[in-house]
């Protein structure tokens, strides 16, 4: 435990594991802060704690920033990680992109903002995590899991996203992906209650040779701008993926939608966009292609 700044820093490290310990940055900054270049980190069965209050990106509980140089090869599994701006920040950079990086099995809780927040990263597997928002001292917008240019996106399976705070008023992502590429995201479960002014339980924008397969996604509450998926298209050959056996629901606010696709969709185009055997329900229009649907 510490009284101020960092539990771990870990600088020009190599080969570590930690395991079965608790590293609480409760009244720090960070309980695993990476300032140099890193190589082969394990982080194991450890309670990975930060300010569960706290509104400021000076903390979390593993933050790893652009400027701290190379990071390849990185899990942490079946940590209990709690409270902080971030659960887990990973922010490579476009050159050099973080590597080799494994977030499976986890409890991640009580973030301000993000829970797992991956930028410019080649992931092996995001998977089997549970993911919840705060309960008090929450922001007005809050991403479950995000993931902004992962290059290989991996494995991102089994994830449990859900939150059910009426104080998140702005924008409330369950799992938000741009510009990832080469991905199976599969068997997520996502249940978001939402008083927002605009919801999405999937995000997706330029998608590449991603696989969207047996989710289940749930937004209810008062939401005006309810999205189970909310999905930008293109009228481009550069962006594709498959969407296949989900499930998709909408219920209650204004203007809910099951599925929203934008942008400029096309006919054209539909084999990039491969959208077919899912079940969708919501309490208003259905989908949006174009226009409304109501079938």
């Amino acid at each position: 435990q510490t009284s101020s700044g960092d539990v771990v820093t870990l600088n020009n490290t190599s080969n570590l594991i930690l395991s079965h310990i608790t590293l609480d940055g409760t009244n720090g900054n960070y309980a695993v802060n990476f300032t140099g270049t890193a190589r082969n980190i394990v982080i194991e069965n450890c309670n990975l704690l930060a300010s569960p209050t706290s509104s400021s990106t000076s903390y979390g509980c593993i933050y790893k920033p652009s400027t701290s140089g190379l990071l390849d090869g990185f899990t942490v599994k079946k940590c209990h990680i709690n409270g902080g701006y971030y659960g887990t920040y990973i922010y490579g950079t476009s050159s050099e992109y973080a590597q080799r990086i494994m977030i499976d099995s986890n409890i991640i809780t009580n973030q301000y903002y993000y829970g797992i927040y991956n930028y410019y990263v080649n992931s092996i597997s995001t998977s089997y995590n549970t993911v919840k928002s705060r309960s008090v001292n929450q922001n007005v917008n809050w991403y479950g899991i995000y993931l902004f240019y992962n290059g290989n996106g991996g494995n991102i399976s089994y994830n449990k996203i859900h939150s059910n705070n009426s104080g998140i008023t702005s924008n409330l992502y369950g799992l938000y992906t741009y510009y990832i590429d080469t991905a199976i995201i599969a068997n997520n479960e996502i249940r978001l209650n939402s008083s927002a002014s605009s919801t999405y339980g999937l995000y997706i924008d330029y998608p590449r040779a991603v696989s969207y397969l047996h989710n289940s996604i749930l937004v209810t509450g008062t939401s005006s701008n309810s999205r189970a998926v909310y999905w930008y298209t293109y009228n481009s050959s550069n962006y594709d993926a498959t969407m296949m056996n989900n499930m998709f629901v909408t219920n209650g606010g204004s203007t809910p939608y099951a599925i929203y696709l934008a942008g400029s969709y096309s006919s054209s185009y539909a084999s990039n966009y491969r959208i077919n055997y899912n079940n969708y329900y919501s309490s208003a229009n259905l989908a949006y292609v174009g226009s409304a649907k109501a079938t």
